[in-house]
């Protein structure tokens, strides 16, 4: 199962990855990630239902390296994806009392980061 998965991620990243900067204060690393997204529905303080939408970034736990350290993702977090011209800011993040991450596999290889996007460079 495991060997399936792994085939199944190196399929996943040479084919649909694309090229983003995962930075917390100066320190940065370049990763390969796919784009995805999350939806959430909560509730606000009073009681309506609210619906929330989160730009996910996936990519390997283990290449989530900052300042030579193994790490993983930390609200405040940025990743800058370059697209259309532009580099957009997206700043990880999640809505309510949700977790900013989550493991995408079985296996725990596979990070799925929330994001909102706050900048456009």
């Amino acid at each position: 199962m495991q060997k399936g998965a792994a085939l199944i991620g190196s399929a996943r990243k040479a084919q649909f990855a694309t090229a983003i900067e995962y930075a917390r204060g100066g320190q940065t690393v370049a990763l390969k990630a796919t784009v995805g997204r999350s939806v959430f529905e909560l509730v606000d303080r009073y009681g309506f239902p609210v619906r929330s939408e989160t730009r996910d970034y996936l990519f390997l736990a283990a290449e989530l390296v900052l300042g030579g350290q193994l790490t993983t993702p930390q609200d405040g977090d940025v990743i800058r994806e370059a697209g259309d011209g532009a580099v957009y800011v997206h700043e990880v993040m999640a809505p309510g009392d949700e977790p900013n991450w989550r493991f995408s596999d079985a296996g725990r290889s596979l990070l799925r980061v929330h994001t909102k996007q706050t900048d456009v460079e």
